[in-house]
């Protein structure tokens, strides 16, 4: 029992860190919270579901068709939402306001193409069911943890390892000095949304052979991204990571224990008493 709440609470904590890197992505080359993420991972979910369902391709291709195609989402966002606004030197509040405004457009239009009903899309693995003991393990829950440490991995060597991630990292870290060492800070916002983007909706793919997918379930684990990201700190990545497996931990174990109806707002209580005992999460950087 105590082995399956675990891999559970790995598994929804996996999926809260990939929407939680996202936002820290976003926030660390913009400074701005990109309330859209969720609709990312719907939007990903439902191009898989077409991918493979409707077009009947191979799996590996759907996914791919999916990361792209959200990958693009989020350029038009930053071209249609930010960099305007960002140039006649509107306000964050009034971006923050746009990446509302988009994510409110991607959830309706999802209702017009796909429907309201909630549908099921095809997993990595069949949906097999292992027993440990006095546990069970769904397969799915396998490729959900493989995908988030794969994804983590590859995008921990890109930005210590590659010239263009440290660059990105610069960039992020003080704008114009790296414009003024050459960096095409513009280029490195554009790179953070692709890459935001990209981690959502592999998090999308994941998630929908465990949850089934509609056009609500970017709005319920959008929220949960965000508060991962927070818990751990708005400007850390990792603390990303470490924010939503603690996120999706407590919520396993509360949610046997207690009720899993109210997890979202368990959530806010814990993001409440993170950041009561440390204002900027747990690895996050005092702005003091």
């Amino acid at each position: 029992m105590i082995l399956q709440i675990i891999i559970s609470g790995i598994t929804m904590g996996c999926i809260y860190a990939m929407v939680g890197f996202g936002f820290a992505l976003v926030f660390n080359s913009s400074q701005i919270m990109n309330f859209a993420q969720g609709e990312f991972l719907m939007l990903g979910a439902m191009m898989h579901y077409t991918g493979t369902v409707v077009l009947k391709l191979p799996f590996i291709v759907s996914l791919l068709l999916s990361l792209v195609t959200i990958s693009l989402v989020a350029v038009l966002i930053e071209a249609l939402a930010i960099n305007p606004l960002r140039r006649k030197g509107a306000s964050i509040v009034m971006m923050v306001c746009s990446f509302i405004s988009f994510s409110i457009i991607f959830k309706n239009l999802a209702e017009v193409i796909w429907g309201k009903y909630p549908l099921v899309i095809q997993g990595f693995f069949s949906q097999e069911i292992f027993n440990l003991g006095n546990s069970s393990i769904q397969s799915q829950s396998v490729a959900v943890i493989g995908a988030a440490v794969v994804s983590m991995f590859l995008l921990w060597y890109f930005f210590s390892k590659t010239m263009f991630g440290m660059a990105l990292v610069a960039s992020a870290f003080n704008p114009k000095m790296a414009h003024l060492c050459g960096v095409n800070v513009r280029g490195m916002i554009i790179t953070s949304f692709i890459l935001s983007g990209a981690s959502s909706a592999l998090a999308g793919v994941v998630v929908g052979p465990i949850s089934f997918v509609s056009s609500f379930i970017g709005f319920d684990l959008g929220i949960k991204g965000f508060c991962a990201a927070a818990i751990g700190g708005m400007g850390s990545p990792v603390g990303a990571i470490i924010g939503g497996l603690l996120l999706g931990l407590l919520e396993a174990v509360l949610g046997v224990y207690i009720s899993t109806a109210y997890s979202t707002i368990m959530a806010f209580i814990i993001l409440l008493v993170v950041l009561y005992v440390r204002p900027q999460g747990i690895l996050g950087v005092s702005s003091r």
